[in-house]
């Protein structure tokens, strides 16, 4: 949508943001790769402390990203992609919702949840298109780069509503067996 609404130069520059914030993902990934069997075989068990781990690095990350963006630029692409430098600082708050998302994602396909991951990923598309479409033409890349935090973080917060009233749906009926 950017070489749509602007130009490939624009283009360029959004994705030199965008990779660093890919490769910042990695070791996330690499995580959740190793995660997900696990989480699939033992569907009762929380793993609160993964979840900690991974959110603590996912911030700190973040805030790593945010903090050094211009260096980071500077050493992987030169002084002609300075303007990539305050799309950098947004976007490094993407991995915090991504995680979030990532990993109520993994938890709900683990157990065999499928429909919140649709609906969430559903909305989200339209919400990354919708803003892209309103907020490119308005701000250029930064307003992509918002675009996409607004997606993620409306996905993940889809997520949390479904896993809470899970949760609560499990719980009453728990309690309601019990006392039958």
């Amino acid at each position: 949508m950017i070489t749509f609404s602007l130009d490939a130069n624009f283009t360029g520059l959004f994705s030199a943001g965008l990779r660093v914030i890919e490769f910042a993902k990695i070791g996330h990934l690499a995580v959740f790769t190793a995660l997900y069997p696990a989480m699939a075989k033992e569907q009762n068990k929380r793993f609160a402390k993964e979840w900690i781990i991974l959110l603590f690095a996912a911030c700190a990350l973040s805030a790593f990203l945010f903090l050094f963006a211009s260096p980071i630029i500077f050493i992987l692409f030169g002084a002609d992609y300075v303007a990539v430098v305050s799309l950098l600082r947004l976007l490094a708050w993407v991995l915090i919702p991504f995680t979030l998302n990532t990993l109520l994602v993994l938890s709900s396909l683990a157990v065999g949840n499928d429909r919140p991951v649709l609906y969430a990923s559903s909305v989200g598309v339209f919400i990354l298109i919708a803003l892209n479409v309103w907020w490119i033409p308005l701000t250029g890349i930064v307003g992509a780069g918002w675009a996409l935090l607004a997606a993620e973080s409306a996905q993940t917060a889809i997520l949390i509503v479904y896993r809470n009233r899970a949760s609560i749906t499990n719980r009453v009926t728990h309690e309601f067996s019990q006392s039958t």
